[in-house]
């Protein structure tokens, strides 16, 4: 008896710890499952996630795509271009794939050209788009000059490397012509607030003549055309039904030609007139554009999650026949969900089909 206790005992330690050991492996075990669970998932989900996103980024190719062929038309006039061109709406709602893309296009031409314009004109462009002192628009104006130009001497309210050098955070100036607008930011008085209430109203595309058929009420007071005739522009150019884009819709054949299609549809007083003609002399106004912004976003109905696609689109007119060939100059994509995004800017210089 004496010797058969101990070895029942030791039995019931070697059982006890064959339980323990058991009963750790196979949390262990469970604890590897359950994370390979969880890899396994988020792998899965994250190969999802990129499959929608390659599908949405075709999807929205498809809507530049659509874009391009519209601006492309050999239908389209090669000598005016307005509201009532075939472009002017764009596409909502277009279903592809599984998806809906929509596609707003927006000529250039339209807005204050920062790369070639005076600084008397970006001057008066900045009291027009923001109401600001004169002093205000005097710094802004002149430091967009110096930042473009290639010397290095500052206009008297400008700056150069002298000024950036010694900020906070310093760098030089860059005394070459904007590549995107987001350098507006980097140049003196520019602030972020500022970049958002001008950037629909400046571009970098275009020889710098703002097509009068397309431009804001901000633009043409830019021009140094005063409130009034500016009201009386716009109110022309929306026909009978006072609506952009509609089919009533009128548009100026030529700048020459601005006082007289204006007086024959109704009153202009000769100060008016006089501003017509200083801004036909000028050669800063036009009516034809070339360079469109189109915009492509793409998303599933029931999903989170789009893909959208920004570019600039250069139209140029084909030698020996109607239509038009063209390039792309300027490429951006962005994907995310709602309130988170991402990008990417491509320089893109190049042919376009796509």
């Amino acid at each position: 008896m004496s010797t058969t206790r101990p070895f029942l005992c030791r039995l019931r330690q070697d059982k006890g710890s064959i339980l323990l050991i058991t009963f750790w492996a196979l949390s262990f075990l469970s604890f590897f499952a359950l994370i390979m669970g969880v890899t396994a998932r988020q792998k899965m989900a994250l190969a999802d996630r990129l499959n929608q996103r390659a599908n949405l980024r075709v999807i929205a190719s498809a809507g530049i795509e659509k874009a391009v062929s519209v601006l492309k038309r050999p239908d389209m006039d090669q000598e005016t271009d307005s509201f009532k061109e075939p472009w002017t709406g764009g596409f909502e709602n277009v279903n592809l794939g599984g998806a809906v893309f929509n596609v707003s296009i927006v000529d250039e031409e339209r807005k204050i050209n920062i790369n070639t314009a005076s600084q008397q004109l970006l001057k008066d462009f900045f009291k027009a788009a923001l109401d600001c002192p004169d002093s205000d628009a005097e710094v802004m104006s002149s430091s967009i000059v110096d930042w473009r130009d290639e010397d290095p001497f500052s206009l008297a309210q400008g700056a150069e490397d002298a000024y950036y050098e010694g900020l906070e955070n310093p760098y030089e100036c860059k005394d070459a012509k904007f590549d995107v607008l987001d350098e507006l930011l980097l140049v003196r008085g520019i602030t972020a607030t500022i970049y958002q209430d001008i950037k629909d109203h400046v571009t970098l595309y275009g020889n710098g003549a703002v097509n009068v058929n397309t431009a804001s009420r901000v633009v043409l007071l830019s021009l140094g055309l005063d409130e009034g005739l500016a009201e009386k522009i716009i109110a022309f150019r929306r026909g009978e039904d006072a609506l952009e884009g509609t089919w009533d819709d009128r548009y100026f054949t030529g700048v020459g030609s601005m006082g007289a299609q204006l007086t024959e549809a109704g009153s202009l007083e000769q100060k008016e007139s006089a501003q017509l003609s200083n801004l036909a002399a000028s050669g800063s106004a036009g009516v034809t554009s070339w360079n469109f912004f189109i915009r492509s976003r793409a998303g599933y109905e029931y999903k989170k999650g789009f893909v959208a696609i920004g570019c600039v689109f250069q139209r140029i007119p084909k030698e020996a026949e109607l239509g038009y060939d063209g390039r792309l100059r300027y490429w951006r994509i962005e994907h995310g969900v709602e309130g988170e995004l991402r990008s990417r800017d491509y320089g893109a210089e190049r042919k376009a089909g796509i």
